[in-house]
């Protein structure tokens, strides 16, 4: 439960432990604390509880952490959420043939990191095409900004499905970094959707 009932303590110095500096603090009359070897530490992690209750956030009275950094621990972000921020990141000052560019360099190592568990999607051109032309498509908006074409319109059934499929399979990001995956996507830019060699610029290029 959150609630905005919190009170933080004094930093407390304990001479008989060996992590003499302990933090306390109370969400909803519950009682909680973390010891630390260094008072700076202590008094480091007492300053980011002080600024997230000025700043109005809630905590949780179970984990006794504000809100934000009890998201920060239940969610990693996925190659593909990943792979969408940096197309958006890149739109704006990339030239139309460079845009398409990392589209399809994106759309080809995206269909190569997921889950090792599943097999990949059951029409692989039909997600290509769905990554290529609608999830690493930016559209901008009155106001200037860039947000994906699936947030601007409703894209055909079949692309819906492969993008559902992606969402669901991609690798967390800290998974995808690990040599073995970072491996199966290198050898994805290397060749076609029909398992022929790609052309070596291609392969460059992507890289």
């Amino acid at each position: 439960m959150l609630t905005f009932d919190v009170r933080i303590y004094e930093t407390e110095f304990r001479a008989d432990r060996r992590k003499s500096f302990r933090v306390r603090w109370s969400v909803g009359g519950k009682k909680h604390s973390k010891s630390y070897t260094l008072k700076a530490q202590a008094d480091g992690r007492r300053s980011e509880l002080m600024a997230a209750v000025r700043q109005g956030e809630q905590f949780d009275t179970e984990e006794g952490l504000p809100s934000s950094e009890l998201r920060a621990q239940t969610h990693t972000a996925t190659w593909y959420e990943h792979a969408q921020d940096y197309a958006q990141m890149k739109w704006p000052r990339a030239a139309a043939k460079h845009r398409a560019s990392i589209a399809d360099a994106l759309a080809t190592v995206t269909s190569a990191l997921v889950q090792s568990d599943v097999r990949g999607y059951y029409k692989p051109r039909a997600l290509r095409t769905a990554l290529y032309a609608w999830a690493f498509r930016m559209v901008r908006q009155d106001d200037g900004s860039l947000i994906p074409r699936t947030e601007t319109e409703a894209p055909p059934t079949e692309v819906a499905h492969a993008l559902a499929w992606v969402t669901k399979h991609s690798l967390p990001i800290t998974e995808a970094a690990k040599p073995e995956h970072l491996r199966k996507a290198l050898t994805s830019i290397s060749v076609k959707l029909d398992g022929k060699a790609a052309a070596e610029n291609t392969t460059r290029r992507k890289r």
